[in-house]
């Protein structure tokens, strides 16, 4: 028997695992197109244009940006995936410990990981305010 709690746990970790392939899809997106823009400098090179030419034909800046914004979502959205997870294993009876050794770290930090407290919060608490 599912209660709405689950229900709910059930659905937040069907978002997370959307989000995840969704930032994955954009990191591989971002890549490709870097990767295109290379190959598209290597001809040119090849065929004697100056690197000057094909920088300003083709700025990086911005292709770099996208790729940092994507890899930066992706990251995100794993640290999420990962405190959902241990905290939806903690609730089926999992122990801290199996849980470490599940995900190959440290009973500490799946403590870390699974407390309701934001990072701010924490922080915070820890420094007296």
């Amino acid at each position: 028997m599912t209660n709405r709690t689950e229900t709910a746990e059930r659905t937040d970790l069907t978002d997370l695992f959307a989000a995840m392939i969704a930032a994955s899809d954009e990191v591989c997106a971002a890549i490709t197109a870097h990767n295109a823009s290379r190959r598209e400098a290597i001809d040119r090179l090849r065929r004697g244009d100056t690197m000057r030419s094909i920088l300003d034909d083709d700025p990086v800046a911005p292709r770099l940006d996208r790729t940092r914004r994507a890899m930066a979502q992706l990251d995100a959205t794993r640290g999420r995936i990962r405190s959902a997870v241990m905290r939806t294993l903690l609730a089926e009876g999992m122990s801290k410990r199996e849980i470490a050794e599940m995900w190959g770290v440290s009973p500490q930090l799946v403590s870390r990981y699974t407390s309701n407290g934001s990072k701010q919060t924490r922080r915070r608490n820890r420094q007296g305010g």
